[in-house]
């Protein structure tokens, strides 16, 4: 599954969160750190400035998703306050 480039973080998430849900039905359970890379490897080019930034400087090993989600949904906020 690959973010589109249509797709905010909040859409993207909400698919996520879907397929994470089914999967559990079917007996998979993924760590917390699965389910950052997986995060990490499905977004779009204009996320790569902040995903290079946080393997870099953040532990993903302990990173959790609830903070990965809020620190891509600022980067977001940014970027599109600065196209205004």
């Amino acid at each position: 599954m690959k973010m589109k480039e249509s797709d905010n973080i909040n859409t993207f998430m909400t698919k996520l969160i879907e397929m994470g849900n089914q999967q559990r039905v079917h007996g998979e359970e993924k760590s917390d750190y699965q389910i950052v890379q997986k995060i990490l490897i499905s977004l779009p080019k204009r996320f790569d400035i902040i995903v290079a930034m946080m393997e870099q400087t953040k532990d993903l090993t302990s990173l959790s998703v609830t903070e990965l989600i809020g620190t891509l949904k600022a980067h977001e906020k940014r970027v599109e306050m600065r196209d205004e």
